[in-house]
Formats: structure tokens, sequence, C-alpha cells
């Protein structure tokens, strides 16, 4: 119990710091995408431990999203966010979708860290 608890009281702390972030800062910096994307990982690896598929998936996509925003297309954290989707996309039974990530992961590992 003590363990759910504190992966309830982590991820509202997540929820919390992306409305600040969302709320205080500039949304077209690149800094405030750098932490919006940290956010939404850290947070999306918590509703996966938590088996809660669609909450997981919702916060990976908007880390990917912010972390296209400061890296581009191509960098390790996107390949990491990439392989996360793909596994919970697999756990979702959709396989079209985990495959894309799941290719996208494995490339991009390729061509940064052969």
């Amino acid at each position: 119990d003590d363990k759910v608890n504190l992966v309830d009281l982590s991820l509202k702390c997540y929820i919390e710091e992306i409305n600040i972030i969302q709320s205080k800062l500039d949304q077209g910096e690149s800094e405030t995408a750098n932490l919006l994307s940290d956010a939404y990982f850290s947070s999306g690896l918590l509703l996966k431990k938590k088996a809660d598929l669609e909450a997981s998936v919702e916060h990976f996509e908007k880390a990917l999203e912010m972390a296209k925003q400061c890296d581009g297309e191509q960098s390790e954290r996107i390949a990491t966010i990439e392989d996360n989707l793909g596994m919970q996309y697999a756990l979702r039974h959709e396989l079209i979708q985990s495959k894309t990530h799941f290719s996208s992961a494995y490339r991009i590992y390729e061509q940064t860290i052969g």
C-alpha cells in the first residue's frame, strides 16, 4: 500500500508540475518544452506502473511532442519515449502503432548510438 501511495503522490506532483509549467512559462520556448517533456515522460512512467494504459500513452505522446520541439526528430530521449510508446501500444493490442513506435526507436538508436 505504501508503494501505491508513493506512486499516486509522485504522479500528483508531476501533474501539478505540468500545470504550473503550462500556466507560468512561455509555451513557445525550448526550455519550457524540455521541462514539459520530462514531466510528461515521468508521469507516463508512473501511469505505466499503475497499468493505466490509456493515460500513460497520452502522457508519453505529449512527452514525444515536446521532446521533438527541443531535440528535432532524433535523440536518445525521443528513442526512449518511442520505445515506451511501443510497449504501451503492444499491451493495448494495437500492434501497428506498436510496430511504428518500436521501429522509430530502433532507427534512432541505430543512428545516434550505433
